[in-house]
């Protein structure tokens, strides 16, 4: 308990920093959830379809022009306090939404209707595949409900593709921090984000 608090260590590691071993005698072994081992197939576990897609980076491009505007202005004041360079928000693809616009299901390949949130706009680009939009949604009160999906992604690894590099790997919950790590250490390790502790648990990923 006291590594897993002061140390910030999961209970595996933390048992495995204790000396902790199973009564048998065997080494302790790293738990994958059982979804994982059965080999469930979810298809919000590929990348969307072509029609979310399409629209998704037109969004994109639409957001990305935005930010180096005048309507962007405070946003782009807020990452470059973050510590991201002009250069790092270019290479993500970061862009602006200035105002809350309508989602048109059958545009994106959905049958309803949503809704894309006014602020910050993060694109999940694996390869050529737009796998996910996160936006800061800037009207949000609750700061732990800030960061919203555009509805239709799918659960992918921001990122994800550096994992192809062969060098140490570090894994973050956020956008922001995995570019943060990119930026200043990206020639010595390969950095993914999971977007929340609940993502990525999949095969694929892991």
């Amino acid at each position: 308990d006291y590594l897993m608090i002061k140390r910030g260590y999961g209970k595996q590691r933390a048992l495995q920093e204790a000396g902790w071993k199973p009564k048998d005698g065997s080494e302790p072994k790293f738990i994958l959830p059982k979804n994982v081992l059965a080999g469930e197939v979810c298809p919000t576990h590929e990348a969307p379809c072509e029609a979310w897609q399409t629209s998704a980076k037109a969004f994109v491009k639409y957001c990305v022009e935005n930010l180096w505007n005048e309507q962007g202005e405070d946003a782009l004041d807020y990452l470059r306090g973050r510590g991201l360079k002009d250069e790092t928000i270019k290479y993500a693809q970061l862009g602006y939404n200035p105002a809350e616009l309508r989602q048109s299901g059958p545009k994106w390949g959905r049958k309803q209707h949503s809704l894309l949130c006014q602020g910050i706009v993060i694109p999940w680009l694996i390869g050529e595949d737009l796998w996910r939009i996160t936006v800061r949604d800037e009207k949000a009160t609750d700061s732990k409900d800030r960061y919203k999906q555009v509805a239709g992604g799918s659960n992918g690894l921001y990122l994800g593709y550096l994992l192809g590099y062969d060098r140490p790997a570090i894994v973050v919950e956020g956008e922001f921090d995995a570019l943060s790590i990119a930026q200043e250490a990206g020639h010595h390790v390969s950095v993914v984000a999971t977007g929340s502790t609940e993502c990525s648990h999949r095969a694929r990923w892991i």
